[in-house]
């Protein structure tokens, strides 16, 4: 069994400067934010995770980030941090978990996470007031084995003891798309590079901008099914050489969920228009 990395999950004791780079695509900067639960009065126990706006009062993340892994029930606070122009200077909102919905939205306040289930990984957060970022884009073609995609999560780093945390503009390569048990959840896809630890609710974007899919999880060490993939001609050999390689480096591969799978089945009541229709993968 692969072991999964980068569901973000520790317990933060003192954090500082939130960096951003300025070479960051606008789209995929102004979509991405920084989500912080806290669930201790002091602040001191909290969770952080990247999220991408989807629409002007909504903010798509990882639900592990919510309860952190069951931890917790649900976060005594929660703070959304959007518009950064420096590396300490941003926006921020309050935000929560529990809203009312309209008829067209799933109701995530009965929403079931299930830990082995990858599709319920999913909350929706509604900030305390609207904000201003670009509609999401979906991609109006399939994207193609090799092919370069991008993402901005979240590292961290430890000098004298404080934690700081920076935003990691990463280029990615897409490698193949996979399904995981149950065969209702969504088609995955599976991208090569610089993940790791912090990525979790981060957008995966093409270089125009749109968006293909959330990364939520990955594999830290390589697995077998890299192989039967490759058996099943899942795979090219110039990408199963190109995925050995890049592990040897110490890259990773990780998994996005497919956004027109996600809108379909969680987004559309809280986004401002139906879904245009996108390809399916593969």
């Amino acid at each position: 069994m692969a072991k999964l990395i980068f569901k973000i999950l520790a317990v933060l004791p003192f954090i500082q400067s939130i960096s951003t780079q300025n070479n960051i695509p606008f789209k995929i900067k102004e979509n991405t934010v920084v989500c912080e639960a806290l669930f201790s009065k002091d602040g001191k126990e909290k969770t952080l995770a990247a999220g991408l706006i989807i629409a002007d009062q909504y903010v798509v993340t990882c639900y592990h980030f919510y309860t952190a892994f069951g931890k917790y029930p649900k976060p005594l606070y929660i703070v959304v941090r959007y518009n950064f122009r420096s590396n300490d200077e941003y926006d921020s909102v309050e935000a929560t978990g529990e809203f009312s919905v309209l008829p067209t939205q799933y109701d995530f306040s009965k929403h079931h996470y299930e830990p082995k289930d990858y599709s319920t990984d999913i909350i929706v957060l509604k900030l305390a007031k609207k904000i201003i970022a670009p509609p999401i884009e979906l991609p109006n073609f399939v994207t193609k084995q090799g092919d370069t995609l991008y993402s901005l999560g979240l590292t961290r780093h430890i000098v004298d003891g404080t934690t700081f945390i920076n935003r990691e503009f990463a280029p990615l390569e897409y490698v193949f798309t996979y399904y995981f048990a149950p065969k209702r959840n969504p088609i995955y896809i599976a991208v090569l590079g610089d993940v790791k630890e912090g990525f979790s609710g981060a957008g995966l974007f093409n270089a125009k901008g749109q968006v293909l899919g959330m990364i939520q999880f990955g594999w830290d060490n390589w697995s077998k099914e890299i192989d039967d993939i490759r058996s099943s001609g899942g795979i090219s050999e110039n990408i199963y050489n190109s995925i050995t390689s890049g592990y040897a480096r110490g890259q990773r591969i990780g998994f996005a969920i497919n956004m027109g799978w996600l809108i379909d089945n969680y987004l559309i009541g809280y986004m401002h228009l139906p879904p245009p229709a996108i390809p399916k993968y593969p």
